[in-house]
């Protein structure tokens, strides 16, 4: 019985270091996050509270939609699946999407699937008025001030 354990321990492995190189995989965000972070395997096993089996079953599922809609509920249903705290899944897949958003646009690479989508960033947006841009309080002021001096 033991040696079938160690056998499928040993495929859960493989099957999670292979899954490391398709970004539509939780393996590739966590091999992102270990290497931004320069973690190791044990280390991100203290931060998730979890044995290495679970980390490498962690690593098989599929990595949270990011629409907004979706990403809550993905996250949830990964966390139930594996045990771990849904939250810090999330912060974790968030920190390697900015981290991946922000170095590849320094580089000019392509982003991996999902990074793309529209309104990944939207909040790092400036939105301009209808109207055109407003002038500042600053400008304001000194508009008022030129008034006066007529």
């Amino acid at each position: 019985m033991a040696d079938n354990a160690n056998l499928d321990g040993t495929l859960l492995a493989r099957a999670a270091a292979r899954a490391a190189s398709w970004p539509h995989m939780f393996a590739w965000v966590l091999a992102r996050y270990q290497e931004i972070n320069n973690l190791t395997d044990a280390a991100l096993c203290a931060q998730l509270a979890c044995s290495a089996h679970t980390l490498n079953q962690l690593r098989l599922c599929g990595r949270p939609d990011p629409d907004p809609a979706e990403f809550a509920i993905d996250v949830q249903r990964v966390a139930e699946r594996v045990g771990l705290d849904a939250g810090r899944l999330a912060e974790i897949v968030r920190e390697v999407d900015a981290h991946t958003a922000f170095t590849g646009a320094n580089r000019g690479t392509v982003a991996p699937p999902f990074l793309s989508t529209p309104g990944m960033l939207k909040a790092a947006r400036d939105r301009e008025e209808e109207n055109g841009p407003q002038e500042t309080g600053e400008e304001q002021q000194k508009t008022d001030h030129e008034d006066h001096e007529d």
